[in-house]
């Protein structure tokens, strides 16, 4: 049976250890969990992610140090996205066109309302695992605040539903990359939790925003 993932949160989100320290991986292994979590596979689309839309998120080389990253561009009118989320679902491959130019007070782009987000693939959880979340993030808003969550999901009736979610604040300083770190557990107080997704997510203000290097580490058992 196919699993459908749903979007939908069956308990109050648990929101864990928001440190961005260094130490994080000196308990961790050494492999990374997402796929392509760099963004340098793939074809069209990269390998172990959404389909870019091609309007409020894309894959591409622009704003990297080297190779490809994802960029997500919150200054787009709803009217717009509305129109592109209609095209992509009655043609997957429906061509990219350029957005409205925006002005005014930008309440009614998509970074004043629903904010842009964009999934990896299933990752398996192991009962009881601490895990490390690591990314590097990046905008042209100094002092934006894009976040990346963890989303937990179990079997219910079919459906993987979520019953679990941390996610971490990457509060920015200035416009260059940074790198941000945080320690989770999903099954600490949701045991049934089988798979996790990484979510990237961001909204206000209405700007470009950057991801890339997204991995998470198995963490060691601590030996006391």
């Amino acid at each position: 049976m196919n699993k459908i993932y749903l979007f939908c949160i069956l308990m109050t989100p648990l929101t864990l250890s928001l440190a961005a320290q260094s130490s994080n991986r000196d308990n961790a292994t050494s492999e990374n969990l997402v796929l392509n979590g760099d963004f340098e596979s793939g074809v069209n689309r990269p390998t172990g992610w959404d389909a870019p839309d091609n309007l409020t998120t894309f894959w591409t080389t622009k704003g990297t140090r080297s190779g490809k990253c994802i960029k997500m561009d919150t200054d787009v009118y709803m009217t717009d996205w509305e129109r592109r989320k209609k095209e992509l679902k009655e043609n997957p491959d429906a061509p990219a066109w350029s957005k409205t130019p925006t002005s005014g007070n930008k309440y009614d782009t998509i970074g004043g309302n629903d904010g842009v987000s964009f999934y990896s693939a299933p990752i398996p959880v192991k009962k009881g695992k601490s895990y490390t979340l690591c990314m590097d993030v990046k905008s042209d808003q100094p002092h934006a605040t894009p976040k990346v969550f963890i989303k937990g999901y179990t079997l219910h009736k079919g459906e993987m539903r979520v019953i679990y979610k941390t996610y971490l604040n990457c509060r920015l300083k200035g416009t260059a990359w940074q790198h941000f770190e945080q320690t989770f557990n999903p099954t600490a107080k949701t045991p049934t939790v089988a798979d996790m997704r990484v979510m990237l997510f961001s909204y206000w203000p209405p700007s470009e925003y950057f991801f890339d290097n997204i991995k998470i580490y198995e963490n060691k058992p601590i030996i006391k």
